[in-house]
Parts: structure tokens; sequence; C-alpha cells
């Protein structure tokens, strides 16, 4: 008896110690235990080995999968960084083990599906905005034009000096298309509500690594909320954590791609523009299944559930319910944003950035926005101040404070250019 107890207490440490490991390793790295029903169909997703993709990201794709999975009696795993050596030896294992579609998801994958995919013509694989060209890869992209329309849309109702502001990472990325659908969106107000609605662009450098500095996001955007913009507009990256603190010390308002950042400070990020992984991903999985699937370049937008700008709790309901039939128009074509013509006065490119850091920041900055009635940050008896007069900060721009009323000149007009968006490609 002794000795079955003994066997028996170290069966159930063994199995607690297994749980305990189990527990640690993260939501994706535990889905690739689980798997869905014993039928006939494989799915396997690839995580990129170098690891840098989002969490929301990752977890928006295995929620699409297991779905799918669910739904069409499928059987499913996920291969997370480290499970096997490289990005090419799992791609290879998964299409030598007969799974029907094989996801591969992250930065720098493409290349290796790019050597594998052609060796396995039966195998489908799917990968997000890469340049593989085989047949039987499909390559996936969102048509954030239409977010970033609704975000220049959002901005446009939303502003009370008639100047906007949009702030993006690199000059040379994807930014500048987010920039020009932002424009129009802009351009769309002022044409059917007859408004004179500015923006002013900044970015924070040239390559892909400017937007991810959030100091360097809340140095720009300071510089818009100074210069007399009220609602800026942020791209991706951490530079958007960056823009919220500005927002906060200045109580105005930040538009985000980030929409975890908005759930998290809903009064200072106003909303955010979404990509659903997950109902992008489901949709392909069921084409894949249904012989529908086809190789090359698909784009999937706000139609399809795979962008979306959705608005804080922060936001007045009339601005809410204006921006959701803009939506609905989107959807059915009555409304296309790459017809708006953008008169090239509308936007402004900030090229330097005109304040000096080494000057005395205001001793404590005013508090966060908490007023759920006060969507875009302006009080009144507020409304005209900037934060930190006679301290050392730039000199207080004439802003204007209604929708007819002109923004004031900007700090530094020298180092500015009046510049259009560049043509939708």
């Amino acid at each position: 008896m002794a000795f079955i107890r003994r066997t028996t207490i170290i069966c159930l440490f063994i199995i607690s110690m297994a749980a305990i490991a189990g527990c640690g390793r993260g939501t994706v790295n535990a889905e690739s235990e689980r798997y869905g029903s014993t039928g006939p169909k494989k799915i396997a997703v690839v995580m990129a080995a170098s690891g840098k993709l989002e969490q929301e990201i990752k977890d928006s794709v295995v929620a699409g999968v297991r779905k799918a999975a669910d739904d069409l009696d499928a059987q499913y795993k996920v291969f997370a960084p480290g499970d096997l050596v490289n990005n090419e030896e799992s791609l290879r294992f998964a299409a030598e083990n007969s799974y029907n579609l094989v996801l591969a998801i992250g930065e720098g994958i493409e290349e290796d599906l790019q050597k594998v995919a052609p060796d396995y013509p039966d195998i489908k694989f799917v990968t997000f905005d890469g340049a593989v060209e085989e047949p039987n890869v499909a390559i996936v992209s969102f048509n954030e034009d239409e977010g970033a329309f609704l975000a220049g849309v959002a901005a446009a109702s939303l502003t009370r000096t008639n100047l906007v502001g949009f702030l993006g990472g690199s000059m040379i990325s994807a930014d500048r298309k987010l920039e020009s659908g932002f424009a129009r969106g802009v351009q769309y107000i002022n044409t059917t509500e007859g408004k004179s609605i500015k923006i002013k662009a900044s970015y924070a450098g040239v390559t892909d690594k400017a937007a991810g500095d959030p100091e360097r996001g809340k140095t720009l955007a300071q510089n818009l909320f100074w210069t007399g913009t009220d609602v800026v507009f942020s791209g991706p990256g951490n530079m958007a954590n960056g823009a919220a603190s500005a927002a906060s010390e200045n109580r105005k308002i930040v538009l985000s791609s980030d929409l975890q950042l908005m759930k998290k400070l809903p009064w200072n990020v106003s909303g955010a523009l979404v990509k659903n992984h997950e109902n992008v991903v489901y949709n392909l999985i069921k084409k894949a299944f249904g012989e529908e699937f086809t190789g090359g370049k698909k784009v999937y937008g706000l139609a399809a559930g795979a962008v979306d700008f959705v608005f804080s709790q922060a936001v007045p309901q009339e601005v809410s319910a204006k921006l959701e039939a803009v939506k609905e128009q989107l959807k059915k074509g009555q409304i296309k944003p790459a017809s708006i013509q953008v008169p090239p006065e509308l936007v402004t490119q900030v090229s330097n950035v005109p304040v000096d850091l080494n000057k005395q920041q205001p001793a404590q900055s005013p508090p966060t926005r908490t007023n759920p009635d006060d969507a875009t940050g302006q009080n009144g008896n507020n409304q005209n101040k900037q934060p930190g007069q006679n301290q050392g900060t730039p000199r207080e721009p004439n802003a204007g404070t209604g929708p007819g009323q002109p923004p004031g000149e900007p700090v530094n007009p020298g180092n500015e250019q009046n510049t259009g968006p560049g043509p939708v490609t």
C-alpha cells in the first residue's frame, strides 16, 4: 500500500508540474496542443520565428482558424516560434504531413514560403502582405484606404478648429497611403458639409523603425497640437502611445490604428482603425475547403468585415451615427474614396519640428479629460488656451474656435509646404 501511495503521489506531482508548465506558454503556444474535430480536413498555422508580430494579431488569426475548424469539421495545429528549427522546417513539416491549408504568419516568413510552396503544388498556402508569386499561394492584404478614409471623416467631424493632423512613421512606407485615404475623408466632409478643414501632416522619419519611438510620436503630436490642430490621426506603431500622451496633456484628441490603446484610453484616443484578421482567415478557410481557393493577391475591405473604424464611448452619438451612415454608403459603393479629388492646399507637410526640446516644459500637465460629454477635450473657458504659456513653450497660435473660423498661422511656417497626398496606388 505504501508503494502504491508513493507511486500515486509521484504521478500527481508530474501531472501538476506539466500543467503549470503548460499554463505559462501563452495564448498562441497553448493553441499548439489544441485540435478541432478528428475530421479529414487539416489546417496548420506557422508563426514566423522572428516573433515580430503583435499578440493581438496572433490571437485573432488563431480565433479565425478555431472557428472555421469547428464549423467545417476540421482539425488544426499552431506551430509557434521554436517548435521546429526554423520557418522553412515548419512549413515543410506541415506540407509533408498533409495539412490541406497552411497559413504562414509573421515578418520575413514569405521568403521561406517562396522556397517551399513550389515543392507542394497540391497544398494551399496563405500569407499576409507578402510577395510570393505561386499559384497555390494567396497573398492577403487589407484595404486600409477605406479605414483611413473613415478616420478622415471622423477627424473632420470632431474638429472645432478646422485644423486636423496626420502623424505617420516612415515617409516612404505604407503610411503615405494612409495619409492619402485620410485626406480624402476630410475632403469628403468639406465637400458635403461646405467646410474648409485643413490638414497638417508630420512624419517621424524615413525608415520603418521611425514608427517605433513613442517619445518621437509625443514630440510630433505636441507640435501639431501647439500649432492649432485639435484632432490627430496616428498611423501604426508605438508612436501612437506618445501621441496619446500628448493628447492627454493638451486636452486634445487622437485617433489611432491601435484598438487596444483606444480601449485603454478612451477619453483621449477617441477612435481606432481596426484590421480584423479573424474574419479574413475564417472566410479564406471556408473558400479553401469549398474548392473556391485561388492564388494571387486578395484585398479585403469594409464590406468583407476586414477593416473598420470604431469610436470610443467619449464620442457623441450624433457623430457616431454619421460615421455609421458613411460606412453603409461605402459598402454599397455609393461613396468611392479613390474618385475624391484632393486639392493641393488641403495638406501642409511639416518637414521640421519647430520645438526646442531644451526649453523648460510645464511643471504640471493639465488633467486628463474625464468628461464623456466633452468629446473633444475642450470646454468653454479653456478652448483657446495652449499648455505651458509663459513657460518657454511656443507662442499660442490664433486658432479658430468653431467650424466657421479659420485656424491660426503655424508657429514655424518656413518649414512647411502645401502638398496634397500622393496618388492612390
